[in-house]
């Protein structure tokens, strides 16, 4: 017994010097040794404790050496592409990313793991000492353990995972103050999490006694109401804030002049430099991310079920909602979730015929064509969004070496590396600038009613650490913290129309306001909680995590004013993302059983079939020229040419009698759409 004994405080001692030096060597890693003395010393014995009772539960069942080998390999390796994100995006790794593996690999050429080789080098060099040291011990203790210290060792073990990740899951301590194994470990929930807690389903109960507006359903009779055309441009930013530089031309220039004749401002955005499907949720829904575990990407998490959004909003007013993205339908589930956001068709880069790339993605041209031509074709008031992607980051891939770039970056204060990087992000938005015009040219000379929401979804990505933003001058650390936000998430806001040219400085926006802010101005009705939420923006241009601005003034979240305003807004978001949406009466704004979803783009139908020369000329509807063409369950080629489907004679192998079929399908090798079995007869 009292052997025992021995081992449990010898192997426990053992494991705890290891568990803090994993522990110190993970806040080491995150800020490269600056500032280790400034984490919460919470969040230090917290993350201690929680890689203590993980050792001891592998050294449990297997050894010390395999639980020390394990334990600084997984957290080492954790805290490494924690501190990646947070240099690329400003935000640290949480649970949920796991969910992303496949973006992640489909966007490769953003980390370049030779920057961190000096890094991964010392980390490797500090665990072969640590097995080292424990393997010449080892020979002078023995390290064996019996089936009741293995017993006691799990049973501890549990107490201090639960324990600490109770802890955790109690307390809110940020990423800079409490590291990333704290920060990864906090982010471990599910929905439920976020449901309404008895405190706010109170607080939810007053607030639906005390509100003081009532749904209801417009008179469609009504004067047809505007189209509403919402262009989320990849990273689009007003680069010129940068001090010290000179660009030529300057496409901001036409933005200024579209000023004179909009309501703008800025719009703050819940990202810095990536993260779009975020800054997207909250323009849809109005629901703000704040609500969540930074870092979590809502919609692959939490969009289970319809939601209340501007799509569906506008459809029950006799709109027809067009969501557009000419990437991958797959990239963050938007095929499944623009079906619970209540749109009529989500149009991808499958759907898209003559799509243009630039650089490495598709053409912000291509993107206005498809608004103008959806504009033409669709007789209903239209509404559409649309996130464009040729400017997404990284800007120093030397996607535009081929070509002449149409503007030029200068300035006293950059290299040769970042005015690379600023040419290249600055061409994307030379392009993204040409593009609005064309439509805006369109727009002008157009009798229907439209109006144009033009914004960034976030900043863009200008090297790591902010590289380009300090070496310019624009970032400087001495700043206070809320300049220092309002700097990095908000991006230039354009609310034009062809029918009303007042211009109007509208200052700070934030994003969950834009819909009720546009619903509002174009007197369309609205939920009861957008309008709650057009009416907090009169006081509150914004809510932020850490602070807000209430009738001009800046409060922190730890103040009552803070709470009085964030609370009841969240009591209410709960309820309209996990409840039974009490607070919206008896109408129900949410598009359920979404039966017509992508019907109209998914019915590919060959209507016939014949020969003409050479070639076999296939006619239908929806023919896309990425699809795939099948002859007798033979994939031939083909080329486009209008409406049709065109086949050299010589892929044919028998001319009489065949099987005509058409897919669509994504680089998953999912099939998207599917034509009707032709059968070609040579009676025909």
């Amino acid at each position: 017994m009292k052997s025992s004994f021995k081992k449990i405080i010898i192997h426990g001692f053992l494991l705890s010097i290891i568990s803090l030096a994993i522990a110190l060597t993970s806040l080491f890693i995150t800020n490269r040794g600056f500032y280790i003395l400034s984490y919460d010393v919470k969040a230090v014995i917290l993350s201690f404790i929680l890689i203590l009772g993980l050792n001891i539960l592998v050294y449990s069942i297997s050894s010390i050496i395999i639980s020390v080998f394990i334990s600084f390999n997984f957290f080492s390796l954790l805290s490494v592409v924690s501190m990646i994100k947070y240099e690329k995006r400003n935000l640290p790794l949480v649970f949920s990313d796991f969910s992303f593996f496949n973006e992640v690999k489909a966007l490769t050429g953003i980390v370049d793991i030779s920057d961190y080789t000096l890094l991964i080098i010392s980390i490797i060099a500090l665990e072969v000492i640590i097995l080292t040291l424990l393997y010449f011990i080892k020979k002078r203790m023995d390290f064996k353990s019996n089936i009741g210290i293995r017993i006691f060792g799990i049973f501890f073990s549990i107490i201090l995972l639960f324990s600490s990740y109770t802890f955790i899951n109690k307390m809110e301590i940020n990423f800079e103050k409490s590291g990333p194994i704290y920060t990864f470990f906090s982010s471990i929930q599910n929905s439920s999490e976020y449901k309404l807690n008895d405190d706010e389903e109170d607080l939810l109960m007053t607030l639906i006694e005390e509100k003081t507006f009532n749904n209801t359903l417009p008179d469609n009779n009504e004067k047809t109401p505007p189209n509403i055309i919402i262009i989320m441009n990849e990273a689009f930013w007003d680069m010129d804030q940068l001090p010290n530089i000179n660009i030529a031309p300057n496409p901001y220039d036409y933005i200024d002049e579209l000023k004179e004749e909009s309501a703008y401002g800025r719009l703050e955005v819940p990202v810095f430099a990536g993260g779009t499907s975020n800054t997207e949720f909250e323009i849809l829904s109005s629901i703000s991310t704040h609500m969540y575990d930074e870092g979590l990407m809502v919609f692959n998490s939490e969009i289970k079920r319809p939601i209340i959004t501007l799509a569906s909003v506008l459809r029950h007013q006799g709109y027809y909602s067009v969501g557009l993205h000419p990437f991958w339908g797959w990239y963050y589930n938007r095929n499944a979730i623009y079906n619970h956001l209540g749109f009529d068709e989500f149009i991808t880069e499958e759907f898209i015929d003559d799509s243009k790339v630039k650089g490495y993605y598709i053409s912000d041209e291509t993107d206005t064509e498809v608004i103008i031509d959806k504009i033409d074709s669709i007789d209903q008031p239209l509404f559409l969004y649309t996130v464009t992607i040729q400017n997404h980051g990284p800007y120093d891939d030397g996607r535009y070496d081929n070509i002449e770039l149409d503007i030029e970056i200068t300035g006293d204060t950059i290299d040769s590396e970042n005015q690379e990087l600023l040419e290249v992000y600055g061409q994307g938005i030379y392009d993204a600038v040409e593009s609005l015009k064309t439509l805006i040219d369109y727009l002008k000379n157009s009798d229907e009613d439209t109006i144009v929401v033009f914004f960034g979804d976030h900043l863009p990505l200008m090297g790591d650490n902010f590289k380009v933003y300090k070496e310019t001058g624009f970032l400087d650390e001495s700043d206070d913290y809320i300049k220092k936000y309002i700097q990095m998430r908000t991006t230039p806001l354009i609310i034009w129309s062809n029918y009303d040219d007042t211009s109007e400085d509208i200052g700070i926006l934030d994003a969950t306001f834009l819909g009720p802010y546009l619903l509002e101005n174009e007197n369309l009705e609205m939920p009861n909680y957008y309008k709650y939420m057009a009416d907090l923006n009169k006081s509150t241009p914004f809510i932020a995590p850490a602070f807000l601005i209430y009738d001009k003034e800046n409060h922190f979240n730890d103040s009552e004013t803070y709470k009085n305003i964030s609370n009841p807004m969240i009591a209410i978001q709960k309820d309209i993302m996990y409840g039974e949406r009490l607070f919206e009466n008896d109408i129900d704004w949410t598009i359920n059983n979404n039966l017509t979803f992508n019907q109209a783009i998914k019915d590919i139908k060959v209507t016939d079939a014949y020969f003409q020369g050479n070639n076999l000329i296939i006619e239908g509807n929806n023919l896309y020229s990425k699809s795939k063409l099948y002859i007798d369950n033979k994939e031939v080629p083909f080329v486009k040419d209008d409406d049709n489907m065109i086949v050299s004679i010589e892929d044919i192998s028998n001319t009489t009698q065949f099987k005509i079929k058409i897919k669509l399908i994504d680089t998953i090798e999912k099939t998207l759409a599917e034509s009707n079995e032709y059968i070609y007869k040579e009676s025909n």
